[in-house]
């Protein structure tokens, strides 16, 4: 692998420092040779790019690793070394972003009868490749100064990519494309109401379907202004859906999404590769990729320095090598250490005489709805995952929960306790940076070694400090807000859907980090998942939600994790597996062998060896 000097453009911010790289760099400072002939603008091998005010590398005139001197003298730590792959060097980017100089290696083929997954971390170039294959963003082959679109068609002749590229361009072809942000709905449509949004897309006819199917009758005559994320999301994916189109691109459709209307889009996109309509979809939970996909690309490189599309893999041996770090098609490693799983569930046990906080039970009711919470408690240093549907209560028992135990003992049936807990609703109102955001979460200044070593580093806050919470992207607001509930002192971690937002590697992070806390603090943790890896991994105990969205909801348990997850997937109807190669979870496909054998038996939450 050839190794680069990189700058990461989303920590470089030139009007805090003095320029040191600059005026550091031996080829900045360097003089010509006597009689030689200098062209204009040939001396830098790195500067300040007006557009951005950001620096800029000249890959061919640094030395890169040979110096490393501006690696060293960055005071913000923004310029680094990279390891690329010798093939990056051979190929031309089919996309090179000229604020950030991000570059986007290969496109993925389209299949007419398959479901294909795109598969990696954030940053890594997916929305791009989804920008690229529907039309909205025009690749540049890395020429920063002119169209380069007919020169660019010329070199990528991808079988299938560039005819289609071609007739996206001449607009022969219709492109359903979900985006990844759902605010383009409340702007292109801020007046329209979900049914009459619907109705005006519903090309064959099918709006009755996705209404039923997707249960959207509750909020039909709402404005899309006041839908809550789910109910969003749902008219998202229906709205791109109902439009008669030649190619569908769905970009990461299970946020806010629970586990049951997650297994529903395998459904409905099985409906349109039956008409012969080539589907790519972009998702981070792995148990449902694997259930949703036949085939699935993988992006590797370096997060906001550059990406690169592997070969098209079957699911199951794509996201293996995605785990074990090594494309061995391609002979690339894409990660210095692989990901491996429990093949067991992991249930500790608690004696009668270890501390715990207990609750009574109570009613809260909110309008028309009703929740139900059952008497419980959970032991110190346990992590109790809670699963459910949306709309049965789920968010409003970690607010209430909250509220009653932190209530003065003038409530005599309750013990006072300190709680810490992580919203849902994320946002970035808070004025100031990383650091003092986490200092004012937790009232304290998080930068002990214990701090940096146990919380930190692994969320990778790091090196985020600096940076304001306004322009953080979803996953790093998420990354900090996590932090910022587990570094305060507290009785109890209350984490509401701790990985929305978050790419594969990061969510299998944060179960490491919660379980760790937890343990190291000794307190209860209580987790609200809709993915069913990071539940799998991150529980002691199951706490189930039931009864009827929007309008009842009550609890059940807390149970083992065996119980509570083989209760959990019967109600989903589905059973449960585990990779022998990885020990990830995997969903087995309806009727299978595996799928009529556990439920012969009633072991939904896979078999026990």
């Amino acid at each position: 692998m050839k190794r680069l000097v990189v700058v990461l453009q989303v920590k470089c911010n030139s009007w805090m420092c003095n320029h040191e790289c600059i005026n550091s760099c031996p080829v900045n400072n360097s003089k010509p040779k006597k009689n030689a002939k200098k062209k204009k603008g040939e001396s830098w091998a790195i500067k300040i790019r007006e557009q951005t005010d950001k620096a800029i590398i000249h890959e061919k005139r640094c030395i890169h690793d040979a110096c490393g001197i501006c690696v060293r003298e960055c005071p913000l730590g923004a310029i680094t070394v990279v390891s690329v792959p010798e093939v990056v060097e051979t190929e031309i980017p089919v996309h090179v972003y000229n604020d950030s100089n991000f570059k986007l290696y290969r496109l993925p083929q389209l299949s007419d009868r398959k479901i294909v997954g795109l598969l990696g971390q954030n940053a890594i170039g997916k929305s791009t490749v989804i920008e690229v294959l529907s039309g909205s963003l025009i690749p540049n082959a890395g020429n920063l100064k002119e169209d380069t679109l007919n020169e660019f068609l010329k070199n990528f002749n991808i079988p299938g990519v560039a005819r289609h590229l071609e007739d996206v361009y001449d607009k022969r072809i219709n492109v359903g494309y979900k985006k990844q942000e759902l605010s383009y709905l409340l702007k292109q449509y801020p007046n329209r109401t979900v049914k009459e949004l619907l109705k005006s897309v519903d090309d064959r006819n099918e709006f009755e379907f996705f209404s039923e199917f997707l249960n959207l009758d509750g909020f039909l005559e709402k404005k899309l202004n006041i839908l809550s994320g789910g109910e969003l999301q749902r008219t998202a994916i229906s709205f791109t859906l109902l439009q008669e189109s030649d190619v569908y691109l769905i970009d990461e459709p299970c946020t806010y999404l629970d586990v049951k209307q997650r297994l529903k889009l395998r459904e409905l996109f099985i409906r349109q590769i039956n008409r012969g309509k080539p589907v790519i979809v972009v998702e981070h939970d792995l148990a449902i990729l694997d259930y949703l996909t036949d085939n699935i690309n993988i992006l590797f490189g370096t997060p906001h320095v550059f990406g690169m599309v592997s070969r098209v893999i079957a699911t199951k041996k794509g996201i293996n090598s995605f785990l074990n770090g090594y494309l061995a098609d391609e002979n690339i490693s894409i990660r210095t250490k692989s990901i491996n799983f429990r093949r067991s569930a992991r249930e500790r046990t608690f004696g009668s005489t270890e501390k715990k906080i207990v609750f009574e039970s109570f009613e809260k009711n909110l309008g028309q709805f009703k929740l139900l919470v059952n008497p419980a408690s959970i032991y110190q240093g346990e992590v109790m995952v809670i699963l459910g549907e949306n709309g049965l209560g789920k968010t409003t028992f970690a607010n209430s929960l909250k509220e009653i135990l932190e209530r003065e003992s003038t409530v005599s049936e309750f013990e006072f306790y300190d709680i810490s807990l992580k919203d849902q609703i994320l946002n970035r109102k808070f004025d100031g940076t990383v650091d003092e955001f986490l200092t004012f979460k937790t009232s304290k200044y998080l930068r002990t070694p214990e701090d940096k070593f146990h919380l930190l580093q692994p969320l990778g806050i790091w090196k985020l400090l600096d940076k304001t919470i306004k322009e953080l992207s979803g996953g790093e607001l998420q990354r900090a807000n996590i932090a910022g509930c587990l570094g305060a002192d507290a009785d109890m971690y209350v984490l509401d859907e701790p990985s929305a937002f978050l790419d594969s590697v990061e969510r299998l992070k944060i179960t490491s980090v919660i379980r760790n806390i937890a343990e190291k603090k000794k307190r209860p943790v209580i987790a609200i998942e809709h993915d069913l890896q990071v539940a799998d991994v991150l529980g002691d105990r199951v706490f189930l939600f039931e009864g009827n969205p929007g309008v009842f909801g009550y609890t059940k348990g807390p149970y083992t994790k065996r119980e509570g997850m083989n209760e959990f997937l019967k109600g989903l109807d589905i059973t449960f597996r585990r990779d022998f190669d990885t020990g990830r979870a995997r969903i087995n496909k309806p009727n299978s062998k595996m799928d009529r054998d556990q439920r012969d038996v009633g072991e939904y939450y896979y078999l026990k060896k």
